[in-house]
């Protein structure tokens, strides 16, 4: 009951908060921590602080913005097995209705995936699909799946006798694009545990998959800042081929948008 009291309050703030700009089994085996969460994990450290000049277009119009980003970690796109482990927790250990909205849309479930001729739902339950990422899901969706994240990885580093480390969140735009040029970010989490693997129909599927981002905006000041995340209605879509933006309302889910998570830097301890 705690626990799931403390999922509830952590949902509740994260949902109305302003975006700062700027199986393994249920419960795992902390003694494999290695300099802390982001590398067990197996997140890659983007650092520097940079700038990145963005071409935005909607409805008609365009401009160029500048968006900065501190060094932060980011993960790779979130898998079908990962999004499948998180549902089978909250569907024995959350609050009423949780698990039935971290489904996808009814009405998406028998869409079929063009570029693997298949329905969401046999892509969300073939093992087949497990190293691909989750699709089908709502903004609102993604940023509950970093708040549980952060909640559950709070409780194991206090087990492990570690400090709490900066909460899971959606990237912004400017720290994609960032990685991008260091990191080859369409590869799978597999490829990084497990250096043997090598599948390139998942690393060409993961290049056409868009990505949901923390941005925010309104019609009025869209162009000139990004607004609050609980003023606006809708979410920037981070496109991977097309240098322009597309927009999603935050409730509804897409076939072809997935997400990832990021973390702003904090210190490590070297693993000596």
């Amino acid at each position: 009951m705690k626990r799931s009291l403390l999922i509830y309050i952590l949902l509740f703030i994260m949902e109305f908060s302003f975006h700062q700009a700027f199986c393994q089994e249920n419960k795992r085996d902390t003694t494999l921590f290695n300099e802390h969460q982001v590398n067990f994990e197996h997140m890659d450290f983007i650092s520097h602080i940079r700038e990145l000049k963005v071409f935005r277009k909607y409805k008609g119009d365009t401009s160029r913005i500048t968006i900065c980003a501190d060094p932060y970690w980011i993960s790779n796109l979130v898998t079908n097995e990962e999004y499948s482990i998180y549902l089978n927790i909250i569907k024995v250990d959350s609050l009423e209705g949780v698990y039935q909205n971290a489904l996808p849309a009814l009405d998406l479930l028998n869409q079929k995936i063009k570029e693997l001729d298949i329905t969401l739902s046999e892509y969300s339950s073939k093992q087949e699909y497990k190293y691909y990422p989750v699709l089908g899901l709502s903004w609102y969706q993604a940023r509950k799946y970093c708040a549980w994240k952060t909640i559950t990885v709070y409780a194991e580093l206090e087990m492990a006798q570690l400090p709490n480390e900066k909460i899971y969140r959606l990237p912004i735009q400017a720290e994609i694009e960032f990685a991008k040029k260091i990191v080859d970010i369409n590869l799978p989490v597999i490829s990084k545990i497990d250096s043997t693997y090598n599948n390139r129909d998942i690393v060409d599927f993961n290049k056409s998959i868009n990505e949901w981002t923390g941005e925010a905006f309104l019609e009025s000041t869209y162009f000139t800042k990004m607004s609050s995340e609980k003023d606006s209605d809708k979410i920037v879509i981070y496109r991977k081929k097309l240098n322009a933006n597309t927009f999603g309302e935050k409730e509804k889910g897409f076939l072809n948008v997935g997400f990832r998570f990021a973390q702003t830097y904090r210190t490590v301890k070297n693993s000596e």
